[in-house]
């Protein structure tokens, strides 16, 4: 009888192919978990997307102009007041306001609260620029909420600048008559000293 014995393979040359046979089996695991996570992330994410309602946004741009700027000191002055009336347009004061006019000339109660979260603004200090936007589910709101703040705004900044230059006219005018006033005392001793001394 003839038996044959094959003498086991267990050498380097098995061991590595088992080895890169488990690699490769492992490899193809780890790829079918991240498409299937990928995946999984992308329908929750689309669902999540598509099931939200639509915002919109509505925007109004303020240009500021001031006097040409001499030197640096003065440069300064036009950006603090860009600064300054951004903060104002975003005010409790004038968000009251807002609130009223709102309620008043549209029928629409949004509260204060409710019109910080809506309105939001944008300086460039350097185009002399703040731009004003107003962002909310219904569109239908945006666009007489951004008008009404913006027409309020610009009442406020006029009767601001009317009560400054009345102030600065009032205020010339009491110069103006302390002036007269110190004229008409100096003519008065300068005749007396003429009469005393002719």
């Amino acid at each position: 009888e003839n038996v044959e014995v094959i003498p086991p393979q267990f050498g380097a040359d098995s061991t590595d192919m088992r080895s890169q046979q488990e690699a490769k089996k492992l490899q193809k695991q780890k790829w079918w978990v991240l498409s299937i996570s990928f995946l999984v992330v992308f329908v929750v994410a689309m669902i999540w997307i598509w099931s939200r309602s639509p915002i919109y946004q509505s925007q109004a741009i303020i240009h500021f102009s001031y006097a040409q700027q001499l030197n640096n000191e003065q440069t300064a002055v036009p950006e603090e007041q860009i600064t300054l009336n951004n903060k104002r347009l975003t005010s409790n004061r004038i968000l009251d306001s807002l609130s009223t006019q709102l309620a008043n000339e549209y029928s629409l109660n949004l509260s204060t609260e409710a019109l910080a979260k809506m309105v939001s603004t944008e300086e460039h200090l350097d185009s002399r620029i703040i731009n004003l936007f107003t962002t909310g589910e219904n569109k239908d709101h945006l666009q007489p909420v951004l008008e009404q703040w913006l027409a309020l705004y610009l009442e406020r900044l006029q009767e601001e600048t009317d009560e400054n230059t009345v102030e600065d006219l009032s205020l010339g005018q009491e110069k103006l008559i302390a002036l007269e006033q110190k004229i008409i005392e100096q003519r008065e001793l300068a005749e007396q000293f003429s009469e005393e001394n002719n």
